[in-house]
């Protein structure tokens, strides 16, 4: 009979958290409970096997509701519900035809904000009509005068859609240019929305100078801000964009810490030249760079708008102006050339945590991008990632699911705090600006990246494809190269230069409100935007240099293993021949032998795995029929000090180039090893780059 009175916590106690730890180290068999259970991430932050409320006690926002304190988790009170992100694709396609096509074909497949990538010889005003150069087609569309721009757009609805120009470190022309479009169009000026992304450090930093000096930069920037509140009040004009230093490398804390450090260099510029904190708070778009750790990512979102309401509080900031608009972009960093298909996967997964880090707008990086252009297979696989996160699984339909979770909301308090004291040390050194002459960020950035690859580099970290689990029957994909100076070449012959063309601008530089109005007339009068460039430019000079950061991806080392065993397939007419020296029974040699195959398949070796053997002598006829540039002896610790000596022995006897390998980590014996033929030791831990590389290099 059942009692009526049941009494659910007398009855059945809730084990607390000690009771647990007790529970897990009796588990770990005497192994160490912090070094097995307990994870240090690349910020710093040592992740907890178990979270509870009690972690939540020092956070102080775990009551806080979407649009409100400080916008954690989200900066509307209804999420997604009213209005989803923004699918924000780039097309980054050479000629304005091909993008227009482009673009056409993606809006009617639900594309919803478009993302426009000048090209590199756009963005630093050289001039198309004075030969090839080779920043031609560099991360985009080569935009030589209006004509090219409007072209970009031609039969697009521009009220409908938000236009995101990447405008490098000045936007007067961009500005210029979209006004134009606006005026021809006759548009309606309320319903033009997007962004400028006027991003000067950015430019600093991956292109080591500015194009003008300091002043200068931000006295325009000051005044495109001043133009656009007045003719385009909903067109933002600030980016901050920390896709430099994210696709160098960098890790989560430095990434928000130094988005934010030049957000504020940015204001205290802008307020030197009479822009108020709202007018300026209100016209910020952040781009961040969305990488693998899952978690680590969504922390990362809500950490910044924590981290960004706070700071503008303190500038005296009001609530609605304080509201971060956020961009985010899947990770190059992460991408593979080989298996390049799991690159789909991997932006799955970073696509969700924008998505549950509450982004604005994402792009979600083609699979292929690393292969060159993009094709209409890759671009609609990448939109469709975002379609199906919204339409199928339901994203849109709940406002920050990751709230309540106790790992999440502690992680997101220690990602704030650490992002905030290196926010702080870089404010010591004089913001932002300074920090990046004296290579500080660069600096930092690249420790990490270090140190990410030795973990890639000795498969501590893994990559998919790449370093672990690769496909040894893939078939490569090619590396679709782009003839930049055909295309130059057939470019240049549809552009005829006007000498006379700059008469309409002033010969003396100042921004006035005439100054728009004469640049858009010089651009309808098919003025090439270098030339104005040149004219508005002529009498400033160059800042910098300073350290350069380039993206780098943490597949690299293992693909340059890959392309050296391709060159010796070339040569050899088949991939460089590893043998398996399996002594023993299956029990005794498998799980070394599997271990050897993954290990060697990563560097694009051919493993020859035969059958278990007796003895060294059973198995070197077989070994030197396959002709392999190595041989690796599987089997017990306990079997090696008899097997090696007499393996060791044969092999030097009867070749001369073949190296031997011990799958085992011989720790004290390694010398006794060496001594007796081993060249070469694998095991967990150790540096497979650098020992695939030498045998590659030695084959």
């Amino acid at each position: 009979m059942i009692e009526k009175n049941i009494n659910l916590e007398k009855d059945f106690p809730y084990p607390s958290y000690d009771d647990w730890k007790k529970t897990a180290e009796k588990d770990l068999k005497g192994e160490s409970f912090e070094k097995k259970l307990i994870t240090k991430t690349y910020e710093g932050i040592n992740l907890q096997p178990l979270y509870t409320q009690k972690d939540l006690e020092e956070t102080g926002f775990e009551r806080n509701l979407p649009g409100f304190e400080y916008f954690i988790r989200n900066t509307k009170s209804s999420g997604y519900l009213s209005d989803g992100w923004e699918i924000c694709q780039s097309i980054p396609y050479i000629l304005p035809t091909q993008v227009n096509e482009a673009l056409k074909h993606d809006i009617k497949r639900g594309l919803n904000s478009i993302n426009f990538c000048p090209d590199l010889m756009t963005k630093k005003g050289i001039d198309i009509s004075r030969g090839y150069n080779e920043d031609f087609g560099k991360g985009g569309t080569n935009i030589c005068d209006y004509k090219d721009f409007s072209e970009c757009l031609e039969g697009i609805d521009i009220e409908k859609f938000p236009i995101n120009i990447d405008s490098g470190y000045d936007g007067i022309i961009w500005l210029s240019l979209l006004e134009l479009l606006v005026k021809q169009r006759k548009a309606n000026k309320n319903k033009i929305r997007g962004s400028l992304n006027i991003d000067p450090y950015a430019f600093f930093v991956e292109n080591g100078y500015l194009p003008s000096e300091k002043e200068k930069v931000f006295d325009n920037l000051s005044y495109v801000i001043n133009r656009t509140s007045k003719n385009l009040a909903n067109v933002k004009t600030i980016g901050v964009n920390t896709l430099p230093y994210h696709n160098a490398g960098c890790n989560a804390i430095q990434e928000l810490a130094f988005g934010i450090a030049t957000a504020i260099d940015y204001i205290r510029e802008l307020q030197k030249r009479e822009i108020g904190i709202n007018t300026a708070a209100n016209n910020f778009r952040f781009t961040f760079g969305i990488g693998s750790f899952f978690f680590m990512e969504i922390a990362k979102l809500r950490a910044a708008r924590l981290l960004w309401s706070k700071i503008l509080e303190k500038f005296g900031c009001g609530k609605e102006e304080s509201k971060m608009f956020i961009h985010c972009r899947t990770s190059f960093y992460n991408q593979t050339e080989y298996d390049v298909y799991v690159n789909m996967l991997r932006s799955v997964t970073e696509c969700f945590s924008a998505v549950a880090g509450s982004a604005d707008s994402i792009e979600t990086n083609t699979y292929d991008e690393v292969l060159g252009l993009p094709d209409d297979f890759s671009r609609r696989i990448a939109r469709n990632t975002q379609i199906i996160l919204s339409e199928e699984s339901n994203l849109n339909k709940l406002i920050d699911p990751s709230a309540g979770s106790y790992f999440i909301e502690k992680l997101t308090y220690e990602v704030a705090k650490e992002s905030y004291n290196l926010f702080r040390q870089i404010e010591e050194r004089g913001g932002m600006y300074n920090s990046l002459k004296e290579g500080f960020p660069q600096s930092e950035t690249e420790k990490i990246n270090m140190e990410r690859m030795k973990d890639v580099e000795k498969r501590k970290s893994i990559i998919v494809g790449t370093n672990m689990y690769a496909n040894p029957k893939e078939v490569k994909h090619e590396i679709k190269l782009q003839d930049y100076k055909r295309i130059y070449d057939k470019c240049i012959k549809h552009k005829i230069k006007k000498y006379d063309s700059l008469k309409n601008l002033p010969a003396e530089y100042k921004l006035t409100d005439k100054l728009i109005q004469e640049t858009s007339t010089a651009l309808s009068d098919g003025v090439f935007l270098s030339e104005i460039n040149e004219r508005l430019y002529k009498d400033t000079k160059h800042t910098g240099n300073i350290k350069t950061l380039t993206p780098v991806r943490l597949s690299s080392k293992f693909e340059e293993l890959r392309r050296l065993s391709e060159d010796y397939t070339s040569k050899k007419g088949h991939k460089p021949r590893v043998f398996l020296l399996t002594f023993g029974s299956l029990s005794q040699h498998k799980a070394r032998a599997d271990f050897s195959r993954s290990f060697f398949e990563t560097g694009g070796f051919e493993v020859i795995y035969e059958k278990g053997f007796d003895t060294p002598e059973d198995a070197f006829q077989s070994l030197l029929e396959t002709g392999p540039v190595a041989a690796v002896i599987c089997s017990t610790d306990e079997t090696y000090k008899e097997l090696v000596p007499s393996a060791g022995k044969l092999l030097k006897e009867k070749t001369k180039n073949i190296k031997l390998i011990l799958a085992g980590n011989p720790k004290d014996q390694e010398n006794y090893y060496r001594e007796n033929g081993v060249d070469y030791f694998i095991f967990m831990g150790a540096n497979a780059y650098n020992i695939l590389k030498d045998i590659l290099m030695k084959a």
